[in-house]
């Protein structure tokens, strides 16, 4: 059984590992490797949020996106899942739980950078009625 929560400082060192292999990477990430200073600041912080998904304690893929007030946008930054577990539902997993984050917080957009490589990806983006916009995919929220 899959569990998702929010990440914490313990899970530095996964989500490190998930993130540094290109493999389990989806989206167009600047930097796949992330300081242990900065990961631990983000988690404090009120417009950032990171979950994960678990299973048997075992961290499989994660979602770390900001939380614009001002815009009222979510700006999805890594979606990683492990390469292993790739088609067993866990993106559907992080996605609800950032729409669940968007409709609480009142939020009107969210956006993701996705690699054209990615063709799985976009292709679940656009399921869910993400579109192309300023070579970002986003999806408005009624």
């Amino acid at each position: 059984m899959y569990k998702i929560r929010e990440a914490q400082e313990s899970d530095y060192k996964v989500i490190n590992q998930l993130t540094s292999s290109q493999r389990n990477m989806h989206l167009n990430e600047k930097d796949s490797i992330i300081e242990q200073d900065l990961y631990n600041e983000s988690l404090l912080k009120v417009d950032t949020r990171w979950f994960v998904v678990e299973k048997s304690g075992e961290v499989l893929a994660l979602i770390f996106f900001t939380i614009d007030v001002e815009s009222r946008g979510i700006d999805v930054k890594k979606f990683t899942i492990d390469s292993e577990y790739r088609k067993k539902g866990l993106n559907e997993h992080l996605y609800k739980k950032m729409e669940q984050v968007a409709n609480r917080k009142s939020m009107t957009f969210m956006q993701v950078d996705i690699s054209q490589e990615q063709r799985e990806v976009i292709d679940f983006f656009e399921q869910k009625g993400w579109k192309t916009e300023n070579n970002y995919y986003v999806k408005y929220i009624k």
